[in-house]
């Protein structure tokens, strides 16, 4: 009792000024902590991405049975937002069935305007639409949801951050106007310092401004020389200042590039242009996406991910043919050998193409550091996908198919995409026999099976030339 008559009495002694001070930065704290925002796809968090994907889940099912009913054309629309800072301690999905008829779209629920937003999307950004203050509107505040996970332990957490924020500020407060005699009374050094931080926002304003410039200019150079077919931008800069500003566009100086996406391999013949390539990318310093061809060297995506701490890679395998089977001195990552991808030690993987069969889907699975994987028009069907999810329990597996990613490919398909590779390996390894017949080499020594095989086939060819 004598500490809590202790604590009460300071705080009766606290001057005005000091008052004033707090409920500005509870106001602060409170509209960073509370209100919610648009979740984000890559936290990596176990009870975070469970808890999105089955509320996403749960508000399509909920939905799912009034669009059954429908005749007209409709979509569902789903958000799911997420609480709290500095963790998040509760996801919220709100959701929409939209209908859309001669009359006009007509949406089920009335999702509430802001009360702040403004006209016209500044530069570097990607929208033309007005910007909307998160905060100000309705539904970011938990007032009601479809569906909700909560942990009563991070918003215990998160509370204490903010009061930790809270007492500090008061306490710098308090000392400044005891010590000065007044809020707003100032001497030579207090400018000086005051001058020091504003000079040091400055500069970090400016530090991020120009990486931007430099990033576009290296972004319009590879897109101009054809090495990559497109690049996006994303916020990074803090979560706090994104969730205050209510919008992240509101702070396009924080935007910087930080995923890019090849062209074809094919159009990449030695190992130097590829080399040039790598070169320009490792300039983005933000970068954490990368979406590749088939047949990259190895070498060089090591070296990209060891710089750069790439979150997600991404490789597209679409064509089958011999050179893609081609031995050389440095390795390549091709659909066939995704056990090289282990060097890279990846969290979050996607492989696309015609060309990934449910053999290389079992062995990206079963590497021991993947977590996620994202497929999408592979050779694989429903059934394949299935047994390996449930053989890799503790890996993520999401796989789409066909332009509107619904229709998985039948069977058959599937088997002649593995007769096709069957066929391009052998002839690859015949042209290479031949090769090696006529110079009395041996075959090279990357995997038992190749080696067996380019063994046989000189023995063969050798033969033939003999019989000649």
């Amino acid at each position: 009792m004598r500490l809590v008559r202790g604590t009460i009495a300071r705080l009766r002694r606290l001057h005005p000024c000091t008052w004033l001070v707090v409920l500005m930065v509870t106001i602060t704290m409170v509209v960073i902590v509370v209100p919610g925002v648009a979740s984000d796809r890559d936290e990596t968090s176990p009870w975070y991405a469970e808890s999105r994907k089955q509320l996403h889940w749960d508000t399509a099912a909920k939905y799912q049975a009034d669009a059954r009913r429908l005749s007209t054309s409709h979509r569902t629309t789903i958000w799911i937002y997420d609480h709290g800072w500095p963790w998040p301690f509760m996801l919220r999905s709100l959701g929409s069935l939209d209908t859309f008829t001669a009359a006009g779209p007509k949406q089920s629920r009335d999702w509430s305007k802001p009360l702040l937003e403004f006209q016209g999307a500044p530069s570097g950004t990607s929208t033309g639409t007005p910007l909307e203050v998160a905060w100000s509107s309705r539904d970011s505040w938990p007032l009601e949801s479809e569906f909700y996970r909560f942990r009563f332990d991070v918003l215990l957490l998160d509370c204490l951050a903010a009061l930790l924020v809270v007492i500090g500020v008061a306490a710098l407060a308090e000392a400044w106007v005891r010590w000065r005699g007044g809020l707003f009374r100032f001497r030579v050094h207090d400018l000086l310092i005051v001058s020091t931080l504003f000079s040091v926002t400055l500069a970090w304003y400016y530090h991020h401004l120009r990486i931007s410039e430099k990033e576009g200019n290296v972004v319009q150079s590879m897109t101009k020389e054809t090495w990559i077919r497109g690049a996006e931008q994303r916020y990074a800069g803090p979560k706090w200042l994104a969730r205050l500003a209510g919008n992240q566009e509101l702070l396009p100086f924080l935007y910087h590039y930080d995923s890019v996406q090849w062209h074809d391999s094919r159009a990449v013949q030695d190992y130097d242009s590829w080399q040039r390539e790598f070169d320009a990318v490792r300039k983005l310093r933000y970068l954490r996406t990368v979406t590749l061809p088939e047949s990259v060297p190895l070498e060089l995506v090591e070296q990209l991910a060891a710089e750069h701490r790439l979150k997600t890679f991404a490789f597209e395998f679409d064509n089958v043919d011999s050179r893609q089977f081609q031995a050389g001195d440095t390795p390549l990552v091709q659909a066939h050998r995704l056990e090289l991808l282990e060097v890279l030690g990846i969290r979050h993987l996607q492989l696309g193409g015609e060309n990934v069969l449910a053999s290389d889907i079992e062995t990206v699975a079963s590497l021991p550091t993947i977590s996620r994987l994202t497929l999408h028009d592979v050779s694989a069907t429903v059934a394949e996908i299935e047994a390996t999810r449930h053989r890799h329990p503790d890996v993520e597996i999401l796989a789409t198919w066909g332009p509107y990613h619904t229709e998985e490919p039948a069977s058959e398909s599937t088997q002649k995409r593995v007769v096709q590779r069957s066929q391009a390996a052998r002839q690859a390894a015949r042209e290479e026999a031949i090769r090696l017949a006529s110079t009395d080499e041996s075959p090279p020594e990357d995997d038992e099976a190749n080696t067996a095989l380019s063994a046989q086939l000189i023995d063969e060819v050798r033969r033939t030339i003999e019989g000649q």
